[in-house]
């Protein structure tokens, strides 16, 4: 190989691929010496075949990255059909067990179930689906109730923890909301207990019902027809870790207004609101936010009711504050002075009353009582669950189970096993 470079070679050198290729194909040309290009014969068909197989290489890669792409591309729109069917159980995801968490706390992990409840009828869970262009799905006109059952296993019972006080709410939201509901409380309870022994439910659950506007492309006034969804889906604790509690921020957000979108409803569009606090207090760094009104006073979670502990008794935002009507929180009204003698104090709560309480807490059917470590990064209390936070945690889990022998007239039996 000679130590000097022919001038043809930067020549060629200088060109892109498909360049290089006609100059190095016109050096084997008859009609050229191909010695003036440096190179002997050997040297320039390996150049050749490795240009070559380059741009071969090169349209292979693109077209294997085009069909990855598109089949990611049906995947998340296959994935995205399977959440659109399922929102109106109220699970999420395609249906499979999923798992997600918060800050690196865990969360529950979804089943599914054999059966639910469509307009009227037991069907099978996987045949349960509605019109892309439903009403409900339009203008989100849609209420909901949800509620818990719980599971005894000395008692054989699955007791419903105060089903008629979340239907009666259900009525109410509906009235508000110009919305009609089909059935009376006691067909409504009948469906439910039905549907939970279709799928021989035998463990903790939580329910649901959704009254929708089911016209296909309906207008934004529709009312007509109606709709009704519900669902019995097993359910252990909304965190999974008892011990833990959580951090949480209060929210850049604020609550939404009896003026506007009154929050005593509870309708899928109210949650939007929620929904932001949420995400934003995720994306923060933090498990969890707190909202305030308007007026800057602290209303609740983004679906959970909000209890501090100061001096020693505990105090919650009033009705009038823009919150839901929580029937976890009516229950802790009635439990604290029963057990802990301690009368619950209903007035406003300033944000820097957060910063001071003694122990807080959420509350709610979903997340039952889950106690508060810190707000904006500082403590509540010793930064650990306050001890009236776990004593009223352990005297409700006693009720629900079916393990205290008052208020016996909130727990619905399913199987009825005992005559209890």
């Amino acid at each position: 190989m000679p130590t000097s470079v022919h001038p043809e070679t930067t020549k060629i050198y200088s060109h892109p691929l498909w360049i290089r290729c006609l100059v190095i194909k016109e050096s084997f040309s008859p009609h050229k010496k191909r010695e003036k290009a440096g190179f002997p014969d050997e040297y320039w068909l390996t150049i050749c075949f490795f240009v070559f197989m380059s741009n071969i290489l090169k349209l292979v890669a693109r077209k294997t990255m085009s069909l990855y792409y598109g089949v990611l591309r049906c995947i998340k729109q296959m994935d995205r059909n399977a959440r659109f069917f399922a929102s109106v159980a109220g699970i999420s995801g395609s249906g499979l067990a999923r798992k997600r968490s918060i800050r690196g706390f865990p969360m529950i992990e979804k089943k599914k179930v054999p059966f639910i409840f469509l307009n009227g009828e037991i069907i099978p869970f996987e045949e349960a689906g509605i019109h892309p262009l439903n009403t409900a799905m339009k203008y989100a006109s849609s209420i909901y109730d949800a509620w818990r059952g719980y599971w005894n296993p000395e008692h054989g019972e699955l007791y419903l923890f105060r089903l008629r006080e979340h239907l009666e709410r259900l009525l109410r939201s509906a009235k508000i909301a110009q919305i009609q509901c089909p059935y009376s409380v006691e067909e409504m309870i009948s469906h439910h207990l039905e549907l939970i022994r279709s799928n021989g439910l035998r463990e903790d659950i939580h329910s649901r019902i959704i009254l929708f506007v089911d016209a296909v492309d309906g207008g934004l006034y529709s009312t007509t027809p109606m709709g009704v969804v519900m669902a019995a889906m097993p359910l252990g604790r909304y965190f999974k870790d008892e011990s833990r509690g959580l951090h949480c921020c209060v929210s850049s957000w604020r609550r939404i207004s009896d003026e506007d979108m009154p929050p005593r409803i509870k309708a899928a569009a109210n949650y939007h609101n929620s929904r932001l606090a949420g995400l934003q207090a995720r994306h923060d760094g933090y498990d969890d936010a707190i909202i305030l009104g308007r007026d800057g006073k602290v209303t609740e979670g983004p679906g959970y009711t909000l209890f501090i502990i100061r001096d020693g008794f505990p105090i919650t935002p009033p009705v009038t504050s823009g919150i839901l009507e929580g029937v976890t929180r009516d229950t802790l009204l009635i439990l604290f002075p029963e057990v802990l003698s301690r009368k619950v104090i209903e007035r406003e709560i300033d944000r820097t009353e957060l910063y001071v309480a003694e122990e807080a807490f959420f509350c709610g059917s979903g997340a039952e009582i889950t106690p508060i470590l810190s707000v904006d990064r500082r403590p509540i209390g010793d930064g650990n669950p306050g001890p009236l936070t776990l004593q009223i945690r352990d005297a409700y889990f006693a009720l629900v189970r079916g393990n205290r022998d008052f208020h016996r007239e909130w727990l619905l039996p399913v199987y009825d096993t005992t005559g209890r």
